[in-house]
């Protein structure tokens, strides 16, 4: 299966950025804001390629979304993050989890375009169609919840 130069390039972009959050570190919480924000457009972009926006796979995506950014919300997650007052960064431990999740979303795109291409019998599939946007919900409802945690723990004094 080929894939454009364009989509190699973001993939390993953002595997790359992954890979630089699985040290400690001290960011400022604007870049972690765009980053989440970014693969949320690719989420949203992966779900109008697959499905031409169908309505329907909007609607899942979306509830999906906002369905998970509450839950992790409500859990305070994650909750091992600080903001340092004095040097305005976020103090963000290690973690595996966005390089697991980016390499996720890269995974099902490439995964729903191969079906699409080779099974195309399967877009008009509503349970195809059910679990790729619930999943690219989910993910996408994880990114959210992140981003939302920053953007909180910024405005903190």
């Amino acid at each position: 299966m080929e894939t454009s130069i364009s989509f190699r390039f973001l993939m390993l972009t953002m595997i790359v950025l992954g890979l630089r959050q699985v040290k400690s570190r001290a960011v400022p919480p604007g870049p972690m804001i765009i980053i989440s924000c970014l693969m949320l457009g690719f989420s949203f972009y992966g779900m109008v390629l697959a499905f031409s926006g169908s309505v329907l796979s909007m609607g899942v995506w979306f509830f999906a979304l906002i369905s998970t950014f509450f839950m992790f919300r409500n859990l305070d997650y994650p909750r091992d993050w600080s903001f340092d007052p004095m040097t305005k960064n976020l103090i963000i431990p290690g973690s595996w989890l966005p390089l697991l999740l980016i390499i996720f979303i890269f995974a099902l795109r490439l995964f729903v375009r191969y079906q699409i291409r080779n099974l195309s019998s399967l877009i008009h599939s509503s349970v195809f169609l059910l679990s790729i946007s619930s999943i690219y919900g989910f993910l996408s409802g994880i990114f959210a919840s992140r981003t939302w945690h920053a953007f909180q723990l910024s405005r903190r004094k």
